[in-house]
């Protein structure tokens, strides 16, 4: 009977411990890490176990389901109503129809951010996601730049 008892409880400990582990490790260890590291041309800055700065885009482990991309597009600052409008009809149809990335403009910044479940994706897939995000960024930064030399 002790015999059996105690080989539950190991059992019973051993399960909590290993599940313990999965809710407290983080995408940003060791598979993520290791796979940038081996990548020259990643520019990689880890923050905390929670995250890190891949070439200008900020990666945040937010929950086992999600790691969040994000990234300041431009600061617009001092914008007339109707330029606002404008920029905001940009936005819109970049969310419609752009390639990765949602934008969103507050207080005159605008920042893209695209959500990843660690789940599905491998860290491989993770960095090329990372590269397809700042491309957009890049991309819109520089639509952006041409909008407002025209509304100037």
């Amino acid at each position: 009977m002790k015999t059996t008892i105690l080989s539950l409880v190991a059992f019973i400990l051993l399960g909590t411990t290993s599940a313990f582990a999965q809710f407290s490790s983080t995408p940003m260890e060791p598979g993520l890490r290791d796979h940038l590291r081996s990548n020259r041309q990643a520019s990689v800055q880890l923050l905390s176990d929670r995250k890190m700065v891949i070439n200008g885009v900020s990666a945040e482990w937010v929950s086992q389901d999600q790691i969040t991309l994000s990234a300041v597009v431009i600061e617009l600052k001092g914008l007339s109503t109707a330029s606002s409008e404008r920029i905001a009809r940009e936005i819109l149809e970049y969310n419609v129809s752009g390639p990765v990335g949602t934008l969103s403009m507050e207080q005159g910044t605008i920042r893209m951010v695209h959500h990843l479940n660690p789940r599905f994706v491998t860290p491989a897939e993770i960095t090329s996601a990372v590269a397809a995000f700042k491309s957009a960024v890049d991309a819109e930064r520089a639509n952006l730049d041409k909008s407002m030399a025209t509304l100037r």
